[in-house]
């Protein structure tokens, strides 16, 4: 199952251990990809984040890598074709890059904000959406 994930599903991952967050993921059946701004984007964040954590510096970063693997990226150039068709279904201009990589990919998104699925264009995942779907 091809996932375009949303920021706060990888802040999630990294700020508690050993959540199903975290195990999804790992989960073979898991292609998760993310717009490739994602870990810039992050990287504004990972202090607050690691002081947020009730993960060990070593630990965080550990995890953070294990992300940046498993987390294919999607360029701003595959994705801007998409652009005005994925602003025209976002319920969050913020969010269109995720639409659009969803649309380019013809994948689901991976988010927690219920917001987003106020539309009909892209189906939308919650972690306990996946829980249910994948163990």
């Amino acid at each position: 199952m091809i996932l375009v994930v949303d920021a706060n599903v990888i802040f999630s991952a990294l700020l508690v251990r050993q959540s199903a967050t975290e195990d999804l993921f790992f989960k073979k059946q898991l292609l998760p990809y993310s717009p490739a701004f994602i870990w810039t984007e992050f990287s504004k964040y990972e202090r607050t984040l690691l002081e947020k954590t009730n993960r060990s510096s070593e630990g965080f970063a550990e995890v953070l890598t294990a992300l940046k693997m498993r987390v294919q990226l999607v360029r701003e150039e595959e994705i801007q074709p998409f652009l005005m068709q994925a602003t025209l279904v976002s319920p969050d201009i913020k969010d269109a890059p995720y639409f659009a990589a969803c649309l380019k990919l013809n994948a689901g998104l991976w988010s927690n904000d219920k917001r987003l699925k106020k539309q009909n264009a892209v189906r939308v995942w919650s972690t306990s959406d996946l829980v249910e779907l994948l163990g």
